[in-house]
């Protein structure tokens, strides 16, 4: 493994970690062939102010380098002797990062080469380290079986909780085992609270995470609740307890006139290694809302880079790979969200420029007619607001080719 610092184009220094698979050169009759410079290398490149910090592994029998980070890293892979730098979507070419996964361990061969890596993480790049003997590591990757069974109990629930709760697996506040261990407590929180209970469920993602947005602050405070063994079952109960409480103090008799022409939109933003959830916010509504109800069913789907800003090709790096594995999908076959499976639906131009567009799940209108994104498409005319090609395919070609240009 390589270290190194670099300027990246904006400016910005980058810590990057370079991974490449060790082979050995290969004799053919009097030939010696070296292949190490065909074999493809991931880079982890990561901004220094989000590497908290690195954890040396005090073992005697390994030699292990926990690089600890509050954010993903940008993943690039790239032939030694070829200037064909990708993008990509992880540490394997075509497979996504589990929610949450923003370390990186790192095994060396022998102690003295941990040593030597950790003297220049801390005298070159200024970065804090430490050792431990023994290193809890929490295993909240979930196999296919166990998330197939959190959307099936997310569908259980109403949308407006269960997007609460998925919320804090894509936030890695809880596993996937964690909401299937909650999940007869959660559906007796909406059983008894109703419409407050997504709310609640709010306030309790925010206990786990912690009120500040201090890294310091926030580790303190998962810390304390670790050691008192609270739980989850029992945080959840004193958190609804604290609600109520709360919500039984006087409140003004003027409540703010509501707005019209304004709903509550729920966001899900793809990046190339996580999904987050964020919202509802207030928005601004539009002709297909008004026209059909149901906000709660339309979902508005960003594609961003991993620092919140716009997708775009860079001279030096291709990211066409990237958006094949990561992106296509989702655009020609929808994603689960709550348990709900959401279609594309449209775009507005304004939006497109923005990397945004919207997606539906089914629902059935005021008269009981069941409908869907082609049934919604089929019966609107193309206006400012919806904007939608004959296929979803060539949807798909027309935002590659918005993110490789813009």
């Amino acid at each position: 493994m390589d270290l190194f610092l670099r300027k990246c184009p904006l400016l910005a220094q980058l810590v990057s970690f370079v991974i490449r698979r060790i082979g050995s050169p290969r004799v053919i009759g009097d030939f010696v062939l070296n292949f190490a410079p065909l074999i493809r290398a991931i880079t982890a490149s990561y901004t220094p102010h989000n590497i908290a910090t690195l954890v040396g592994n005090r073992n005697e029998d390994t030699a292990i380098v926990f690089v600890r980070a509050d954010e993903p890293p940008v993943y690039t892979s790239a032939f030694k002797i070829l200037k064909d730098n990708k993008r990509v979507a992880g540490l394997g070419r075509n497979d996504h990062m589990p929610p949450g996964c923003h370390s990186l361990m790192l095994a060396f061969s022998n102690q003295s080469d941990a040593d030597s890596f950790a003297y220049a993480c801390r005298n070159h790049l200024h970065l804090r380290y430490s050792t431990q003997h023994h290193i809890r590591i929490r295993d909240h990757i979930s196999n296919g079986t166990s998330v197939e069974k959190l959307h099936e109990s997310l569908s259980q629930m109403p949308y407006k909780l269960g997007f609460e709760v998925e919320k804090t697996v894509a936030d890695f506040l809880l596993s996937a085992m964690d909401i299937l261990s909650l999940k007869e407590v959660i559906l007796s929180l909406q059983a008894e609270h109703g419409d407050d209970a997504p709310e609640i469920f709010r306030s309790f993602s925010s206990e786990l995470a912690g009120y500040s947005a201090s890294r310091t602050k926030r580790r303190k405070h998962q810390a304390q609740r670790q050691s008192s063994q609270e739980s989850l079952p029992s945080l959840l109960r004193r958190v609804t307890q604290q609600f109520i409480k709360e919500h039984q103090k006087p409140r003004p008799f003027l409540a703010p006139p509501s707005q019209s022409g304004v709903y509550l939109s729920y966001h899900l933003i793809l990046t190339p290694t996580r999904y987050v959830l964020e919202g509802p916010f207030p928005d601004q509504s539009n002709s297909v809302l008004r026209r059909y109800g149901h906000p709660e069913c339309f979902l508005r789907v960003c594609f961003q880079d991993e620092n919140g800003s716009k997708l775009h090709r860079e001279n030096d790096c291709c990211i066409i790979d990237l958006l094949r594995v990561r992106y296509r999908s989702i655009l020609l076959n929808g994603c689960r969200v709550a348990g709900r499976q959401f279609q594309f639906l449209g775009y507005s131009m304004s939006g497109l420029k923005e990397h945004s567009v919207w997606f539906v799940t089914p629902f059935k209108d005021w008269d009981g007619k069941l409908l869907n994104a082609q049934s919604i498409r089929d019966n609107l005319p193309l206006g400012r607001f919806l904007q939608t090609l004959q296929t979803t395919s060539s949807f798909g070609c027309k935002v590659v080719s918005s993110l490789l240009w813009h």
